[in-house]
């Protein structure tokens, strides 16, 4: 009988051994170290335009664009956009000329319409001239001709536009025709569109 009792004590003395043993076991804990990941996105715009101007990590694009204004020597004149110091890049689409050959000059003015190229400069856009009915092709940059409808304008890419600034285009006829080979006269002909690409 006693060695029932101590066989039972023995095991229960073992048992409770082992589960302290069990319940003491040491727990290792790994700590990984994730590096912490910037995340960027981008919204959804609604509908298909851009208002004003759009910005992506700092930098900022705005365009304007439109037709040629009519019946007058400044076919444009678009106030710098930002209110601050920016570049600008200009294209130039004629789809009808005038009735004799033109030029076309492109530069920064204060003015939203001028009287002479020499008011506006012509920094970003100087061309030869371009003949009379022709449709052409004008990129800023672009110094050699291109080819049938696209013309020279000169080795300047892009310019530096002030806070109050304009990017205005101009053009006149080398030929001194009172209405400007049909740009501004009865006879006007003259169409076409523009675009300005402000960058800041």
């Amino acid at each position: 009988m006693n060695t029932k009792i101590n066989i039972t004590i023995g095991l229960a003395v073992l048992a409770v051994v082992f589960g302290v043993a069990y319940l003491k076991q040491t727990k290792v804990e790994v700590t990984v170290q994730v590096p912490k990941q910037e995340l960027s996105t981008l919204g959804a715009i609604p509908g298909n335009t851009v208002q004003d101007f759009f910005c992506i990590n700092g930098g900022c694009d705005a365009v304007r664009d439109g037709a040629y204004a009519n019946a007058t020597t400044t076919l444009f004149s678009s106030l710098n956009p930002f209110g601050a110091t920016s570049t600008a890049s200009v294209v130039l689409f004629t789809s009808s000329g005038a009735t004799s050959s033109m030029n076309y000059y492109v530069g920064t003015t204060t003015l939203s319409s001028i009287g002479t190229v020499a008011a506006a400069g012509k920094a970003l856009i100087s061309t030869g001239q371009v003949g009379s009915s022709t449709a052409a092709t004008i990129i800023s940059g672009r110094d050699t001709n291109l080819g049938s409808g696209q013309v020279a304008s000169g080795g300047v890419v892009e310019i530096m536009v002030g806070p109050a600034e304009r990017i205005t285009g101009y053009v006149d006829n080398p030929n001194g025709d009172d209405d400007e080979g049909g740009v501004i006269g009865n006879d006007n002909i003259f169409s076409g569109r523009f675009r300005i690409d402000f960058r800041r």
